[in-house]
């Protein structure tokens, strides 16, 4: 990497960080600038953007970029170019019309490495944000508000992945795709007019499906929808976690998928504040009151950014 940068050609390198691979960001551009690159060296993502201060504690980056970067980051690219002086902590303008923002530049990606494995979806985005409080959620860090996407131009997109990958299937990488009903189902009415037919994943509420909702993203190509439940015990999920969401309507809800052709996956973590071992295993056995596809059960991590982060830093968990 090194060896690319110091070419002469690249001016610029951007890193980003999750708070899973901080850690490897940070070491990375500490043996950037102790090896003289010429790059400058900016860090984004939703760590700095929840933890700004990591380029004080660790001056191995010019520019830290916080929030989300679209408007932002090339205009700082610009500069660096143009030889003007830029550095320190700045944030993103956040995107409103998530329209004007072209499409990811999938045809600089070699997609032959990703065949190989023998499966592949393109990754596409309808909506930013979301308008819920959860307790382990860092997105308040980045931008909570919620906006839409033009059905017309998210299928404008899957055409271009289409003959880009060949591949027909897509995963919604929203936090809530089916926040707006009636977004939905515009969004379904214009794939089903596409000229081939594609198959889709998503995540979901479980407060945000019907019926009528589900038939529709079945005649779309939905074949599954992944659905946060967080805890099997409604003490846990509602009051530690703020997920708002009862056991009857995620039972409600499950039935529903199940009936409308459409798999539902469950993601639940253990390890919440006051949680007991007996609320514990009621997470460990609920597939067998809710029965979903299939369960996803993680550790608890207090994100910077996160409500959770500040409680765990209040009560001396963490420091």
């Amino acid at each position: 990497l090194l060896g690319i940068i110091s070419s002469g050609s690249i001016k610029v390198v951007g890193i980003t960080t999750m708070t899973q691979n901080v850690k490897g960001a940070v070491q990375l551009a500490k043996f950037l600038k102790e090896n003289n690159c010429p790059a400058k060296l900016i860090v984004g993502g939703p760590h700095i953007s929840a933890d700004p201060a990591l380029i004080e504690r660790f001056p191995y980056f010019d520019i830290a970029m916080t929030g989300e970067s679209e408007i932002t980051f090339p205009k700082i690219v610009r500069d660096l170019i143009s030889g003007k002086s830029v550095q320190g902590i700045i944030k993103g303008e956040t995107p409103m019309n998530l329209d004007d923002l072209p499409f990811p530049a999938r045809h600089i990606v070699d997609h032959s490495i990703y065949k190989k494995r023998g499966v592949w979806a393109n990754g596409i985005f309808a909506t930013r944000g979301c308008p819920y409080h959860c307790n382990f959620c860092s997105i308040p860090a980045i931008d909570k508000r919620v906006r839409f996407r033009s059905a017309d131009l998210i299928v404008e997109e899957m055409k271009e992945c289409v003959s880009l990958t060949g591949m027909k299937f897509f995963n919604f990488s929203d936090d809530a795709l089916t926040v707006k009903k009636d977004f939905v189902t515009g969004l379904c009415e214009k794939i089903m007019k596409l000229p081939f037919r594609i198959k889709w994943e998503a995540q979901s509420r479980i407060n945000y499906v019907d019926r009528d909702s589900l038939k529709m993203m079945k005649k779309a190509g939905c074949t599954k929808l992944l659905f946060g439940i967080e805890s099997g015990n409604e003490r846990v999920r509602n009051q530690i976690i703020g997920k708002n969401i009862t056991d009857e309507q995620i039972i409600k809800a499950t039935k529903l998928c199940w009936q409308e052709g459409i798999e539902p996956d469950h993601y639940l973590m253990v390890g919440q504040p006051t949680e007991t071992e007996k609320e514990i295993m009621d997470t460990v056995n609920c597939p067998l009151k809710f029965k979903p596809n299939i369960i996803g059960v993680f550790i608890t991590m207090p994100l910077p950014g996160s409500p959770l982060f500040d409680r765990a830093i209040s009560e001396g968990v963490i420091d």
